[in-house]
């Protein structure tokens, strides 16, 4: 591999004889030697490769087509406020408000509008506003030191009524009736 002039090696891509200096210094378990590729072959193909990846990664057949299909949970009735009884205005006439199921008594509308139930008395949280987006200090239940304890956790307005999913269900059922979809 090294001829026998030792300041120079043969390249196993292109075949040239050069000096060691165009040849990357590598190292194993504490040994020292020189690659087999010279830096130019070896610089031809990570360009390549990395193009190749590239290529690999984002092109798509012209023929393809996406189908999305959404599937919408089922609201059960029994997590669905009675906002009448409560005095509070609605939104809209399709405003819901559907219990959250891992914070304690708290129901959220699709409106992104909280209520919390305390000392039996239900109130319409303000929130505030956190770099423009709607965020609630609510009581989250989570397993901590092998107990379930209630604490305080920060949601996004908006995050939690996109996971929460039932407003496309919702409205999507509300349109099938006929009724008004905001």
């Amino acid at each position: 591999m090294i001829s026998d002039n030792k300041e120079t090696k043969i390249c196993k891509k292109c075949g040239r004889e050069l000096p060691l200096e165009r040849f990357r210094l590598s190292s194993a378990n504490g040994v020292k030697y020189y690659r087999g590729a010279c830096r130019e072959c070896e610089a031809l193909y990570d360009k390549e490769y990395s193009r190749k990846k590239m290529e690999k990664e984002f092109t798509f057949s012209d023929t393809m087509k996406f189908h999305i299909t959404r599937e919408y949970k089922e609201i059960s009735p029994e997590r669905i406020l009675d906002i009448d009884a409560l005095n509070i205005i609605p939104y809209g006439i399709d405003e819901i408000f559907v219990k959250l199921m891992d914070y304690k008594d708290t129901w959220l509308s699709n409106y992104g509008r909280c209520i919390t139930k305390a000392w039996n008395k239900y109130s319409l949280l303000d929130g505030s506003y956190i770099n423009g987006e709607l965020r609630y200090s609510l009581r989250k239940n989570v397993f901590c030191d092998g107990k379930w304890i209630y604490k305080h956790d920060y949601v996004c307005a908006p995050k939690m009524v996109v996971e929460s999913r039932y407003v496309l269900y919702y409205s999507k059922r509300k349109a099938d009736q006929g009724g008004f979809v905001a």
